[in-house]
Order: structure tokens, then sequence, then C-alpha cells
């Protein structure tokens, strides 16, 4: 098959958002340091969109780092909801780590500015998150396409019990879908 044309550079790029304004505090922009996600800004294929599937407390659908970019979700907690809100914020931060736009000199520059984000809402505003709710949401992401699930969350379930052979389960179907967990 066709290979997409990939472009290197060396080094780094620095875009115009908030934590990059000069006298921004560092702690602002300390997990993208870290992750050095600034070498992966002018690597991108170009025409890429890739889908990132955020299961958590939904995503804000009005934040200025997704405008345009979120795709069909779901709510596993409301089922009149479609992800697309976020009484809580965790979501909206990871996705925003993940993904939000970058040199739009609004909010942060996540690690993908051209990733498309699947809001899939599995935790309620308190960010508790059922068993359930986080299992259909990874087959939901994993059945709607996208090509990386993060589930940034944590859980009591120990290795070897029954929760753990049933998430492992969720997570196998998921691969087997072709994404990335």
């Amino acid at each position: 098959g066709a290979c997409l044309h990939w472009i290197f550079t060396a080094g780094g790029y620095t875009p115009n958002d908030p934590p990059y304004a000069a006298g921004a505090p560092p702690e602002q922009r300390r997990a993208f340091d870290e992750a050095h996600a600034a070498d992966a800004w002018p690597a991108s294929a170009p025409g890429a969109q890739p889908v990132i599937a955020n299961i958590d407390t939904g995503i804000d659908g009005a934040n200025i780092d997704f405008q345009g970019r979120l795709v069909a979700g779901a709510d596993f907690i409301d089922p009149a909801g479609n992800g697309g809100a976020d009484a809580n914020g965790h979501g909206t931060f990871i996705a925003g780590i993940e993904a939000a736009a970058g040199d739009n000199s609004a909010g942060i520059a996540g690690v993908c500015w051209s990733c498309r984000v699947m809001p899939v809402r599995a935790c309620d505003d308190a960010g508790l998150c059922p068993f359930f709710a986080v299992m259909n949401a990874v087959a939901f992401a994993a059945d709607g396409g996208a090509e990386v699930i993060n589930i940034s969350l944590e859980s009591p379930a120990q290795p070897g019990s029954s929760e753990w052979k049933i998430f492992q389960s969720v997570i196998d179907y998921a691969a087997s879908r072709g994404a990335f967990i």
C-alpha cells in the first residue's frame, strides 16, 4: 500500500499559545516539555487527522481548542448526552493534552494538533466511573473507528480478578479493531 510522506525536522517548535508566551509560568507547559511534545509538532503527517477517543468525564464542546474537531461521541452516564459536555473538567483537561489546537493564541497546544477527538463520557460529574460504563465506552470507541483510545482513569481491580479479566477482554476487542489503547 501507499505510505504517507512524513516530514521530519530537527528540533522543536514553539506555538503562540498562552503557556508558551514570554513570562508564562513554566509549570503550565511542564507536562508537554516532559513528553517532548514540541518535537512531535513539526513531524505530523500532512493531512492526517487520526481520531483519539477520550473516555472520561466528557469534553467541553464549546472549548475553542476543539472547535470543528470533535467527532460523534457517546454518553454512558446520561443517555440523552453525546459526551460533548464536561461539568467535571477532567475529560477536557486530558483531551487538551492529547489534542488541543495549537498556534491559535488560545488555551494550550496539545500533542496532536490535527487529531480529531471522540468524546466518550463514562464518568459522572464527580469523576466516578461505573465499571460497565467504561467497558461500553471502550467498545463504542473501537466500533466507532478510533485509532487511539485514551483511558486516564484508575481502578482497584486486581490482576486476575473477574473485573480485570473483563477489562482485558474489552481491551483485546478494541485492539482487534485496530485501536491503540
